[in-house]
This record gives structure tokens, sequence and C-alpha cells, in this order.
């Protein structure tokens, strides 16, 4: 039997009808009721029931809080013989009226469809049952609108209010179709009754509990299943366990969850009865007692349908029941994705295969599309009867950041750029029809997904703004900075903030930056229009302009879209002295400006500077900058992002001879980077250490062979680090990462510093003897590389011959710092030999 198991109130998304098929023998169909206004509702009898070769089609749409809802119906093909499409209204009480427009396939004229006034308490319509406060349920007969072998439309909106008051709510509960076929692709024998009403529960008249029946015989021998659909128009809140009976035996309602619209199956075979079958339920909790803490005050029953197939031949049945697309997990217990799926990182798709045959199943294949391309195929070794399995697939679909801009003097002009993307996926299991099934038309299943950029994620290398040789160093110091929050309505263009640098340059200055770290620029997808100035200790201001930005944005999910970045100004010309000099940051923008935000905070500024000192050992130098916000940790308000997928790099390109390293010294600055373990710094691959930041609640100093770092006050939220990684260097394209683990930066800045070994200064040459002589002067040099441990105290030359001939002096090194050397100390006693003063082994 070719029965599927909805995912309640489509929950997941994808659409799975129940199709259910049998023997055409006979139909009954009871009249209509005329139907009115009745506060404890009307019950569900049957409306059409008999036999059929062919099928039963159930869907519907379920509640989504609107005014309009539409649907789609995908029948199979078949002959149609009977076809009901549902819905229902709710009122708002029994006192409001207005009008609604219903139509199917686009017909609004035709079978009762098109507008419609629902009147509460005075409704007459025929087609109409109003219950309780307002809830109304109406049906159509579309017998002859239904198109078999075709997807099938319902849209069913509010039109007005005609209360005094024009209180009418509107809301549409759902839309649910029935459709009994004969024939079709795969047509099975089956029994039916389909019964319809709106049987209103309520406490206010203890109408608690009612029953609806399917009369008539039943071949239980000849039964393979019997399943139970009911459509509660309002459903349990709270949750009734035990609301539903069928033939006195109780059947789990924890499923029938929520206080909206569902619809609902059970398989009730092993509680089939050879006639006087009938399905019992209630509002209450555990009734009779039905107190209103555990019982549903309200709740409204409005359709059971009994579909009963007879024996056929056991095959295996593969459905698709649901698709779940996710970035970290599938919650199981709330049934939702702990992450959405991100562009350009690896996402994750759970398809629910399920066998819903009387035959186990062999090797399944299942495969996945997005946007009909191809994701991948898995398998899943064997499937027995009535088992799910899931199947997990790998996504990455490619996308591109929504945020660019523009530079200008003031500031960035950002755009953002709508890059979300809606993906069709498809699930189909058994493509190729490799397993015999008892319905081949019943194997995939879509879910539409929408996909948009995180830039939560490291997706903003810092760039290297220098690289060069400097005889010097380099200076950081965020001053007497501190963090600043945003601007205060009408302070705008008057509110500015001063910041105190003390700088001690030694020698000249090769280049100076000032850094501007901003965050939660409002409004959403703006950058801040910033004033700065600058004052020199010979109080001398200047005027600065931004020389580059580098912005940053979480992206098109959740709160907050707010703008993070760096602002970065060229000062070279202006630093040169030693002294306090001063930054003045203003905000321009009052309001009338709406390239730019009107609010932001930033955290403490920092001065850069590479200095020149002919005192200075040579040093080659890297200085990387930008802005790159990162939430890891798993963060449910970050995406659930990994700590792998928050690593912001720096690369520090061009080759380095490291016989010629002395030291190798790394400095980083990142805004909210702090000393808690979920900060993670690496360099070349190796963990450099979690926490090593310091600067960002208090005052500290970094310093390190050629950086010296400073965080000159409490409150900078800005952490620093300087790290000694002259064992971890490469040769070439060496590369920091600034991790995030759950705690939220900006890396802004990673500085390489190598300092080289310095030539040796020629300690003594023999020059050319005033009175040649056979003799071989001059300075001469070269590699002793011992077969043998030797041991050495002192060295003997000789001479040639006829000649006083000697050494004057002599050193030896290798490569780790050992260095060892002897003079000649004249023509006196051993004369011919250089001494040492301690005896060394020169090793093999």
């Amino acid at each position: 039997m070719n029965v599927k198991e909805w995912d309640k109130k489509m929950k997941n998304g994808c659409m799975v009808t129940a199709v259910i098929i049998a023997m055409f023998a006979f139909l009954l169909f009871c009249p209509p009721a005329l139907a009115d206004y009745n506060f404890d509702g009307f019950s569900v009898t049957t409306r059409t029931n008999g036999t059929v070769h062919g099928g039963v089609f159930i869907d519907y749409e379920p509640w989504a809080g609107s005014e309009t809802l539409n649907s789609t119906f995908d029948v199979p093909s078949g002959n149609i013989k009977w076809a009901y499409l549902y819905t229902g209204i709710w009122g708002g009480t029994e006192r409001y009226e207005g009008w609604v427009n219903v139509t199917f396939n686009g017909d609004d004229t035709n079978n009762n469809l098109g507008p419609i006034w629902l009147r509460g308490q005075n409704d007459t319509n025929p087609n109409v049952w109003c219950t309780g406060h307002g809830k109304h349920w109406m049906y159509y007969n579309v017998t002859n609108l239904t198109t078999a072998g075709s997807t099938n439309s319902a849209t069913v909106s509010k039109i007005n209010a005609t209360d005094s008051g024009g209180n009418f709510d509107g809301r549409v509960y759902g839309i649910v179709l029935v459709v009994m076929y004969e024939g079709g692709d795969n047509p099975k024998d089956l029994r039916y009754w389909i019964n319809d009403g709106s049987d209103g529960l309520n406490h206010v008249y203890d109408h608690d509990a009612g029953t609806t029946y399917f009369n008539g015989t039943v071949d239980i021998a000849n039964v393979t299943t019997a399943n139970l659909t009911m459509v509660h128009l309002t459903a349990y809140d709270p949750l009734v366990n035990n609301g539903l009976k069928f033939n006195g035996n109780i059947l789990n309602t924890s499923l029938v969850d929520s206080n909206n619209f569902e619809l609902n199956f059970w398989d009730v075979t092993s509680y089939l009865e050879s006639s006087g079958n009938d399905a019992w339920y209630t509002r209450c909790g555990d009734y009779p007692n039905c107190s209103f803490v555990w019982s549903d005050g309200y709740a409204g029953i409005c359709n059971a349908i009994l579909v009963i197939e007879r024996e056929a031949v056991a095959k295996p049945d593969l459905t698709i029941t649901a698709i779940k697309p996710y970035h970290y997990e599938w919650g199981n217990e709330s049934d939702i994705a702990k992450g959405d799926p991100w562009f350009n990182i690896t996402n994750y798709v759970n398809v629910t295969v399920e066998n819903s045959g009387t035959e186990d199943a062999g090797r399944v294949e299942v495969k996945l599309y997005a946007a009909d391309e191809l994701i991948g195929s898995e398998t899943a070794e064997s499937l027995p009867t009535g088992e799910v399995t899931d199947v997990k697939f790998d996504w990455v679909p490619e996308g591109s950041d929504s945020l660019c801009w523009t530079d200008t003097a003031e500031g960035a002009i950002c755009i953002y750029t709508d890059t979300n993307k809606i993906y069709t996926l498809r699930a189909v299991v058994d493509e190729d029809n490799e397993v015999p099934e008892a319905n081949e038309e019943n194997n995939e299943c879509t879910k539409e997904q929408k996909v948009v950029w995180n830039g939560y994620m490291a997706d903003e290398p810092l760039e290297t703004y220098a690289h060069d040789v400097v005889k010097g160093g380099i200076l950081y110091t965020t001053g007497d900075g501190k963090y600043q929050s945003g601007c205060s309505s009408g302070a705008y263009g008057t509110k500015y903030y001063e910041i105190n640098y003390t700088l001690d340059i030694s020698g000249s200055t090769r280049l100076a930056r000032l850094y501007i770290y901003y965050t939660w620029a409002k409004p959403n997808y703006k950058a801040p229009k910033m004033g700065v100035t600058i004052k020199t200790p010979s109080n001398d201001v200047y005027n600065l302009d931004m020389d580059k930005s580098y912005n940053d944005i979480k992206g098109d999910f959740g709160y907050y879209r707010l703008t993070w970045g760096t602002y970065a100004y060229n000062i070279t010309e202006y630093v040169g002295e030693s002294g306090i000099y001063v930054v003045n940051v203003t905000n321009l923008n009052d309001g009338d400006d709406p390239d730019f935000a009107i609010e932001y905070s930033f955290a403490a500024p920092a001065i850069l500077v590479v200095y020149e000192d002919t005192t200075s050992p040579k040093r080659e130098f890297w200085i990387n900058e930008g802005a790159d916000t990162l939430i890891g940790g798993r963060r449910g308000d970050g995406g659930f992002l990994d700590l792998e997928e928050c690593k912001n790099t720096a690369t520090f390109s061009g080759t380095i001879d490291l016989s010629e390293v002395k030291t190798a010294a790394l400095g980083v600055a990142s805004p909210w980077g702090d000393s808690m373990d979920d900060d993670v710094l690496y360099f070349n691959d190796e963990e450099m250490g979690k926490g090593v930041y310091c600067g960002y609640s208090s005052s500290c100093n970094a310093e390190i062979d050629g950086i010296s770092m400073n965080v000159g006050a409490s409150g900078a939220q800005l952490g620093i680090a300087t790290i000694d990684i002259a064992e971890y260097l490469k040769e070439d394209d060496n590369e920091v990462v600034q991790g995030d683990d759950g705690d939220n930066m900006m890396p802004a800045n990673a500085f390489l510093v190598i300092t080289s070994e310095e030539e040796r200064e020629k300690i003594f040459d023999t020059g050319t003897s005033e009175n040649p002589y056979p003799s071989i002067f001059g300075m001469h040099n070269g590699t002793i590389t011992p077969k043998y441990n030797i041991s050495v105290s002192r060295m003997y030359t000789y001479s040639c011959a006829g000649t006083g001939g000697h050494s004057e002096y002599i050193e030896l090194w290798n490569a780790t710092g050992w260095f060892v050397n002897a003079s000649w100390k004249g023509y006196k006693d051993d004369w011919h030999n250089l001494s040492f003063d301690e005896a060394f082994t020169l090793e093999a």
C-alpha cells in the first residue's frame, strides 16, 4: 500500500502526499446536510464510501497565519470519480462577518467557488459549517474541475470585513484536497470512507467528545493495511496524548501538538473490525476528567478518512519523507536546522527514506539534486519494511558576498546586493528503478531552501599594505583611546572623540598609519562618515583623508545586520618627531546623508609607525591590515559556525633565506580579541596559543625584537599579541591565522619582522707585504667538515721554506651560533701555533 506519513504541518517544507489505491466497486454518496451556525458544531458523518481499484489522494496546505493561502496539489493520473476541496476561515468571534474568495484551478464562478459571505452566528451558506467563536469550515465539490496527472491549485483569501467594527479576522486555517480516482499508474484494491463535518468540542457547554462512524462490513482476512486520517481545525493546546481511539483502542495524539490546523494519520490495521468501526475523539486530557488545566478548551474535528488496502503482492515502497538541509546538525527534537546552509562552506542535507511497502528492500541508491544539478549519490545497504533511514549529503553551494563599497575621503559608501539564492532541492530514491516497488511514482521529493552569505566566517583575509627592509622597527599604540559607543540622537555632527598618543620615535619615520576600528554602524548596510584630524607635538593640525577602508557584515540573516570595519589613514608626512599626538574623530552625518551610517561605535584607534634608525639591525617587515568579523564556537547567533570556518588569514608573501635569519617576530591586533581560550593564534599551521591577546579590558605592553605594541588605557576593547616565531618560519609565503571559537572578534592587523644576521667585521687582513717574499697573504675562508671527532686546542702554521711565516688570527663558527677565536702572540715561545683559550671538539 502506497501510504506516506506526513511530517506534521509540513514542518520540513516538503509536500508529501498520501496516495492510497483500490478496486472500484460502488460509491455511496450521502447528500450534504444544510449548514448554518452551531456553537457545538456538526457531527462528522460519512459523505461517501465504497471500493475502488485505483487510489485515494489526500493533500493539504497547513496554517500559515495569513489572510491569503495558496496551495498546489500534484494529483496522480487516473479517472477521477470524486473530488472535494475543504478550507477554513477564522472569523475572530461568531459576531464578526466578512467576505472571502475561494478559487480552484483559477475558477471562481462554478461549483459555488468565488466570493462567499461568511456571517458567523448568522451564517446560512449551505456549504459552510460555522462553530464556536467564529470557526468556519467550508467544502466544495470540484470533481469536474480536478485534473488528473497534473498540478492543481487552490487559493483562499480574505476580501474585507463587513461587521460594523471591521473586526473580521479572515486568516486561513488550511486547505485540503481529497480525490478518489479509478485506475492510474499503480492501482490498488481499496475500501474507503470519507467523513466530514465540523465537531466543535468546547468547555463552555461541556461538549467534550464525539464519535464518527465507518459503517459497513470488512473482510478482515484480506486486509493488509488500514489507515485513519484526521483533520483538526484547531488541534491541542495543551497536549492531549490520548485524544483519539479507534474501536476503543487508544491512538497516540502527541503528534497533534499545536493549537492550529493539523492533518495527521494513524495506522489502525491491528484494530480493524469486520463491522461497526468508529473513531472516538475528545478534547480532554484524561477523559472524562476535563479539567481545564489538562484539557484543550476548544478543539475542532472536521474530517475523518479511513482507507483499507486489501492483500497484494509483497513489494517494497520507497519514498522520500523529508529533506533536511542544515549547516551544523539537524535538531531531531525541535525538527529544525542548527544553522541554515551558507555559501562557500560545507553544509549537509539529510534525506529521510522510508520503506512503506510490504517487502524488505536491498541496496537502495539515493540521489540529491540542487537546481537540477547532481550534488551526490549515496546508498543504504538495506531498508527493511516499515523502516526509515537518513542518508547524509555534503553540500557546498557557491555564492558571493553581499557587501561592496566605494572609498571616499570621509568614509566608505557601502552597497548591499541581495546575493541570496533559493535552491530547489530534489531527492530521488531508486531513480533507475532497480528495486521493484509497489509504486514507482512516489520516489522523489522537493524542498526549497534559501542560502545566504554568512560574513561571520573567515571571508576577508588581511591584505599586505607594506613589505620592505629597514634598519629600524615597528611601533604600535592605542594611546589613551577607549571603546566609544554610538552617538545619541541629536548629537550628530557635534559628537567627537579625542585620543592622545605619546610617540618616542628613534631616528626617522619610514611610514605611519592611523587605524580606526568601528562596529555597530546603523542603519543596516552603512558605514561611518568621519572627520579626522591629527595634531602634532609642534601643535600643527592636519585634516586626514581616509586612505583605505575594509568593511565586513554578517549577512542577510538574524537581527542587527550592521557593518563592522577598519578605516586606515596615511599619516607618514605628519609623524616625524617624538612627543604627544592628538587625534580627533567626529561623526559627520547628522542624518541628512543616506549614503552613510548615522550612528556607530569603535574600539581604541591605533597609530602604527615604522621607524628608521641606523643603529638598529637590518629588518625585513610586512604590514597586513583589514577587517574580518568572526563568530565561531557553534554559536546560534553566528549561524553555528565552527572554529575551522572562522580562521582569518594573513599571508606574508615572499622568499626568505633562513640561513640569514637571526630573529623572527610576529605581532597581531584584533578588536574584541581577549585572553579567553576561545581566541586562538596559529603560525604556519602551528598553534601559538589560546587567549594570547592582552589589552581588551586593561592596558598592556607586548614587545619583541623589532616590534613594540602598546594598549595604553583600560576599556580599549582591543587585543594585541607578540610571538617569537623563528622556529616555525618557512622559506616562503608564511601565514598567520587568528581564529574565533565563540568569542566574537575582528582581526585587523598582522605584522612580521625578521632581523638578519649582521655581517662580520673584518678583524685582520695581512694585506700585501711591503717586501714581498714567498708567502700567502690576505684573509682566507674555508669550511671544515671532519669525518671523525677532532679535539682542538691550537692551530699550527706551516711556513714557507726560508721564512718565518705564521698566521695572525683565526676564528671558527657554525650555524648554531657557536664561535671561537685565537690571535698570534708574537715571536716568542711556540710562535708557530695559535692557542685557543679552551680546548674544544669538532664533531663529525
